[in-house]
């Protein structure tokens, strides 16, 4: 299996932390170190980039589950500029967050601020 963000729609896991983003606006580029990060959207949708310079990318809608393997850097979107994306994580061992230097949004393939 590739070291890639991959993406699925199971049941939605037992167990995470609630996020809201508010639309038009992307998470700073970061990764989780040696965590393992799984998502689930609730509502709305988003995009994760990642690899080299975030070309490559993920869309996730509502009832995705979202994997985003250890130390894979990756910027984290809400794709509307109207509506809020609301989704679970879950990360073990830790909750490890490296923030990473800030990305251009004009690199950032569709995304636009609201």
């Amino acid at each position: 299996m590739s070291p890639a963000c991959r993406r699925s729609t199971p049941r939605p896991p037992g167990s995470g932390s609630a996020g809201l983003q508010r639309a038009g606006l992307p998470l700073a580029a970061a990764h989780h170190g040696e965590a393992e990060t799984g998502g689930y959207v609730l509502k709305g949708t988003g995009r994760i980039w990642y690899g080299e310079n975030y070309a490559q990318w993920i869309e996730m809608n509502e009832g995705d589950f979202v994997f985003v393997p250890p130390f894979m850097p990756h910027v984290e979107g809400n794709m509307s500029t109207t509506e809020e994306l609301v989704w679970l994580t879950c990360r073990t061992p830790d909750n490890i967050v490296v923030n990473l230097p800030e990305v251009d949004d004009a690199s950032l393939e569709g995304y636009r601020r609201a």
